[in-house]
C-alpha cells in the first residue's frame, strides 16, 4: 500500500448513524433499491457526506468510495435493508473526486463529486497612532 493512500485511507472516517424512519404516505417499490448521496457541508471543519441506501430485498451489497486515480478509499460489504452512514474527510486530503459506488449482484449505481477546497484567509488589522 502506498504511502498517499494510506494516508487518505487513514483520514476517511465512518461514523454510523442508526436511524428509525417512520414513512407514512410512500409505498417504495419492493424490487427496487434507492441510493441517496448527499454532501452535507462541513463537519468540524472537514467535508461530510451522509449516504443512504434502500435495500427492500435485503440483499448482499458493496460499497466502495474511490478517489479519482481509481483507488479504493474505503470498501465495506452490507445487507440492512436500510443502510445509513456519514462520511468524513479531512478538507486537507489530496482528493480531487469521490465517487460511491454501490454494487448489488449485475446492479451498479454511482454517484461522483468533484472536490475543490479553496482556503482564504481574512486579516482585519486595525492600527491607531499613541499621541502623547
Amino acid at each position: 500500500m502506498n504511502m498517499k493512500k494510506a494516508i487518505i485511507t487513514g483520514l476517511l472516517s465512518v461514523i454510523l448513524f442508526t436511524a428509525a424512519e417512520a414513512r407514512t404516505n410512500e409505498k417504495p417499490d419492493a424490487n427496487k433499491a434507492k441510493v441517496e448521496v448527499n454532501y452535507t457541508g462541513f463537519f468540524n471543519n472537514d467535508l461530510s457526506f451522509n449516504v443512504k441506501f434502500d435495500n427492500p430485498t435485503g440483499n448482499y451489497v458493496t460499497l466502495n468510495i474511490i478517489n479519482e486515480e481509481g483507488e479504493s478509499l474505503f470498501k465495506s460489504n452490507f445487507s440492512d435493508k436500510k443502510f445509513e452512514k456519514k462520511f468524513v474527510l479531512l478538507k486537507d486530503a489530496d482528493v480531487n473526486k469521490l465517487t460511491f459506488q454501490f454494487q448489488s449482484g449485475k446492479e451498479v449505481y454511482k454517484e461522483s463529486f468533484d472536490i475543490n477546497v479553496i482556503t482564504r484567509e481574512v486579516s482585519d488589522v486595525t492600527v491607531k497612532r499613541n499621541r502623547k
